[in-house]
């Protein structure tokens, strides 16, 4: 079984900015042959150390470690795919699939305990510490679960659950949150009881991170989720059109940015959770993982013959993802009153417009707009009739700038 160690590459950044608003250069150190290693997915820090995850040439899992993100070596082989790690207490806790939980002391020898009975075939998706209690998200085949445990190794199920299946779970420093499938998300003062809803449109939501002041959620919609308390939730810009969005992978928070890597080789930055810069890597041709190291950011992927890591340079170089100059592109205001309802934008610059109408359930029911319009202000009607009094998800899109509000008509 081949170590992570032969897996991971060192990329050092030049520290120069591209010609692209919002984007890095990022350069290649060195490479390894994908003949001779495996496949790395996963690479999280917990507090000086650095844990990997990945599967190998021989159809195994292991875990690597390493002091500085780039430079690893062998634990553990596993004999499932790991998910997410944390700590309580010493004790490193990772979970996986088939109801297991992996145990390290140390972060360096690991141990394997797979809970049978009623916690198989369960997945275990994520886990999140509180630092004296450990919340695991959970989810079989269509159903959600929670676990809790004070020291990793003695878990209890929550029984009467009755939610979707769950991705991720986080903990904000003063509650847990959990988010998953058909828009769910969880919130727990204590991790045994816990309250829940669904986001606007009820995407399926994969990744949740916090800032220090408001939850950021990642749906498969290309949605960007945000809320100040876990039960307001507002949907943000995304980058790019949602039929065109694909699977994000992982999302991180570094102090100043955001970061998420986007399948297959796209990684995406904000600072606000709300405006994204999207930044394709074509040094790689799939991006698996990203991590911050507390000083910069490295990014794990591969192309047809090597696997690669890629580093930025210090995070306090991401500033807003939009330049002034795309920001003012388009300034757009809603007015919805009775039958006129209008929609008020500017166009500094040419470019193709788009205004759609999703139920709550994403399905299109009205276009406004769809045209390439030079600079200047317009104003649009929605025409008499053609929405009915409701809620509905407003998608504005001009060039790359998509904008989501969810708006209640009243007629």
């Amino acid at each position: 079984m081949k170590a992570l160690r032969k897996i991971l590459l060192a990329v050092v950044v030049t520290g120069m900015i591209s010609n692209v608003p919002g984007q890095t250069v990022w350069t290649i150190e060195k490479t390894v042959s994908s003949s001779s290693s495996g496949n790395p997915y996963g690479v999280f820090k917990i507090g000086n150390r650095f844990i990997g995850f990945g599967s190998t040439n021989a159809g195994g899992y292991a875990i690597d470690t390493s002091s500085d993100g780039i430079n690893w070596g062998f634990c553990s082989a596993s004999p499932v795919y790991l998910t997410s790690v944390s700590k309580v207490g010493s004790y490193y806790i990772a979970t996986g699939g088939q109801g297991y939980i992996a145990i390290s002391p140390d972060g360096g020898s690991w141990t394997f305990k797979s809970f049978g009975g009623s916690y198989s075939p369960v997945n275990l998706t994520g886990v999140a510490s509180s630092g004296s209690l450990l919340v695991a998200a959970c989810k079989d085949s269509s159903n959600g679960k929670i676990l809790t445990s004070t020291n990793g190794t003695v878990w209890n199920l929550l029984p009467y659950l009755s939610v979707p299946a769950l991705n991720a779970v986080i903990w904000t420093g003063a509650k847990f949150i959990a988010v998953g499938e058909k828009g769910i998300y969880m919130t727990s003062l204590d991790g045994s009881t816990w309250t829940s809803g669904t986001v606007p449109l009820s995407p399926s939501l994969t990744t949740v991170t916090w800032t220090g002041a408001y939850i950021v959620a990642n749906g498969k919609d290309g949605g960007s989720y945000v809320s100040s308390d876990g039960t307001t939730w507002t949907i943000a810009a995304t980058p790019v059109p949602t039929t065109s969005f694909s699977y994000t992978r992982q999302l991180i928070w570094s102090g100043k940015a955001l970061v998420r890597t986007v399948e297959p080789n796209t990684i995406e930055t904000s600072t606000d959770g709300i405006y994204w810069n999207m930044q394709t890597l074509n040094q790689v041709t799939t991006l698996s993982a990203i991590v911050f190291t507390g000083t910069r950011f490295l990014a794990y992927g591969s192309n047809n013959s090597s696997y690669l890591v890629l580093s930025s340079p210090l995070d306090s170089t991401i500033t807003s993802p939009l330049s002034k100059k795309q920001m003012n592109n388009v300034a757009e205001t809603m007015y919805h009153s009775g039958l006129n309802d209008l929609v008020q934008y500017s166009l500094s610059e040419p470019a193709q417009v788009r205004l759609r109408f999703l139920d709550l359930l994403g399905r299109e029911v009205f276009s406004g707009i769809n045209r390439v319009q030079g600079p200047g202000n317009y104003t649009y009607q929605i025409p008499s009739g053609i929405l009915a009094t409701g809620r509905y998800a407003e998608v504005f899109e001009a060039g790359q700038f998509v904008r989501k509000n969810l708006i209640t008509l009243e007629r």
